[in-house]
């Protein structure tokens, strides 16, 4: 597709280049200096030849590429989609690309190769969903030299950077205390070796043991999935064991939506009801949530607040404003309770 340039619109329309520059310009003090006619007419001509700003030619006058490196080891689930798609919804609302790059796990050399490579592409700033390892030196230099990044999974005692959580271990006890004042009190929890941060007073793990601890009830260790990777699989199995032993719980929290909807696959398979026979809850609210029979209790992760949250931070430091305690939010979840929950039937 060819593009037409304003030398082109000018000549086109029978007026100055510089006309046209006033007409096109992002500055309304500039474009003022011509009638309202005047500019409807270029701007209307420029859409209609198909004319677009050079980008390259924006960074030079204002010093910005206008782009947003994001970058991060990100599982490939619908969670993920989410939150890309509400990260690049907010940043287009603020005339802002996404460049989006991702790393492999427990790989510190690759990671910094990613933020590296993102750096030379001229980002304006970082967004960085998930670091690989617990090593955040690479990110510390960079805010220690006064670039632009925002932090958006992480715990607020590592180290002085930016950051917008989502507050799951809130989300965890909220949906662990909906169970419980169902009068729940044999509770299994699906939660994966990533999500089991004990030493993290707002991770998962944390959120659901003090809902248990609070009504005095034990947290069965057969009954807890956090020693592997919570996969389909490993979902499963876990599933089927709970379910299979001699004195089964009645209710099963799982980490996520998708890992629920293989736990209720595998408790249709045994012939059990939901929420009859057993409840359960999934996480992150995801579409097919509210599609399912029966639909699925769960919470909701704010992740368009979380973006613009994370927008403005990085904002705030690209226009060298000084960062306060405001640069570290926590946004709790929302509880969504549908049809997979009830009352203890036996």
């Amino acid at each position: 597709m060819i593009y037409a340039t304003q030398k082109q619109i000018a000549r086109k329309l029978g007026v100055s280049r510089q006309a046209v520059g006033f007409a096109l310009s992002d500055d309304p003090d500039i474009r003022k200096q011509l009638s309202e006619a005047t500019r409807n007419r270029i701007r209307k001509a420029a859409q209609k030849m198909g004319y677009t700003q050079h980008r390259a030619a924006l960074a030079i006058k204002s010093g910005r590429t206008q782009i947003v490196g994001v970058a991060g080891h990100v599982a490939r689930t619908s969670s993920t989609l989410d939150r890309l798609t509400a990260l690049s919804q907010v940043f287009s609302e603020n005339n802002y690309r996404i460049l989006f790059s991702t790393f492999e796990s427990h790989c510190t050399q690759q990671e910094q190769d990613v933020i590296e490579d993102l750096l030379a592409h001229r980002v304006d700033g970082l967004v960085v969903l998930n670091p690989s390892t617990s090593d955040l030196s690479c990110y510390t230099r960079l805010h220690d030299r006064g670039f632009p990044l925002v932090m958006l999974s992480g715990d607020f005692s590592e180290h002085d950077l930016p950051r917008v959580l989502l507050d799951t271990g809130q989300g965890k006890y909220d949906l662990a205390c909906h169970l419980i004042e169902l009068g729940h009190r044999r509770i299994a929890f699906a939660i994966g070796q990533f999500k089991y941060h004990a030493s993290n007073p707002h991770s998962d793990w944390n959120g659901f043991t003090k809902a248990m601890h609070e009504a005095d009830l034990p947290v069965v260790d057969s009954w807890m999935l956090k020693d592997e990777l919570v996969d389909r699989e490993s979902v499963a199995r876990f599933t089927g064991r709970v379910l299979d032993g001699p004195d089964r719980p009645t209710a099963i929290m799982y980490t996520n939506d998708e890992m629920a909807l293989v736990g209720l696959h595998a408790i249709m398979a045994r012939g059990l009801r939901v929420p009859r026979d057993i409840s359960i809850t999934g996480y992150d609210d995801f579409p097919l949530a509210s599609l399912v029979s029966p639909t699925l209790t769960t919470a909701n992760q704010n992740y368009l607040e979380q973006s613009r949250i994370a927008f403005a931070m990085l904002q705030h430091q690209m226009d060298s404003q000084p960062m306060d305690d405001s640069c570290r939010m926590l946004i709790p979840p929302q509880l969504v309770i549908r049809q997979s929950t009830g009352a203890v039937n036996r």
